[in-house]
């Protein structure tokens, strides 16, 4: 009797696909990093990639679009670490040191994400739909910011006299001017900088 090859399961082809579509989106990083995005072609993503040309067009549709991918990945990627507490539940002023330490590691983990970043800031400027949704996203992390204030102050661990909008702010101008700093001075120690971060914020935060 001849025995029957294992068939691959029904997940193999999204497998595939995701795993297409990640090298895809670091192919790009790197072209995108290297050249700039006028100049970066799908034909040296490709072939960064591995995978024909043809691919990115069907994982993404344009450049453009493969364009707003990589600056979501890479101005996001150290967002979805603090999503959430222990109990399931952002909460007050932990939820906010935990933004402070996941961009931390961000920026001692992936720089070359962070470099990606605002080495296509003025790539992003002239592409109206594209600064558009890089807005939102921002915004969505202000929100985020705002809500664990508010909160804090609601459950009486956050003075009142601090204004949630001022605060969210704050912190968000703070973390974007490190991922800047580190670029003008990429040996800067970013350690006691996000330490004295902490210990500033955790004054601002005091009852």
């Amino acid at each position: 009797m001849t025995p029957v090859k294992d068939q691959p399961g029904p997940g193999s082809q999204q497998e595939q696909s995701e795993l297409s579509r990640k090298k895809l989106l670091d192919a790009a990083a790197v072209v995108f990093a290297r050249e700039g995005f006028h100049k970066a072609s799908l034909q040296a993503i490709g072939e960064e990639a591995g995978i024909s040309r043809g691919s990115i067009v069907w994982h993404f549709g344009t450049k453009d679009a493969l364009l707003e991918a990589v600056v979501e990945r890479s101005y996001l990627s150290w967002a979805p670490e603090f999503d959430g507490s222990e109990s399931g539940k952002p909460g007050g002023r932990q939820a906010i040191v935990r933004v402070i330490e996941a961009h931390r590691r961000f920026i001692e983990e992936a720089p070359a994400d962070n470099r990606l970043y605002y080495a296509l800031i003025a790539e992003v400027s002239a592409n109206e739909e594209l600064a558009e949704r890089v807005r939102k996203m921002h915004a969505d992390l202000y929100l985020r910011l705002h809500g664990y204030i508010k909160e804090g102050q609601e459950a009486g661990e956050i003075s009142d006299g601090l204004d949630p909008e001022v605060g969210a702010r704050l912190v968000l101008s703070t973390l974007a001017g490190i991922g800047h700093l580190v670029i003008l001075v990429p040996d800067a120690d970013v350690g006691p900088i996000y330490r004295e971060v902490l210990r500033s914020m955790e004054s601002n935060l005091a009852i």
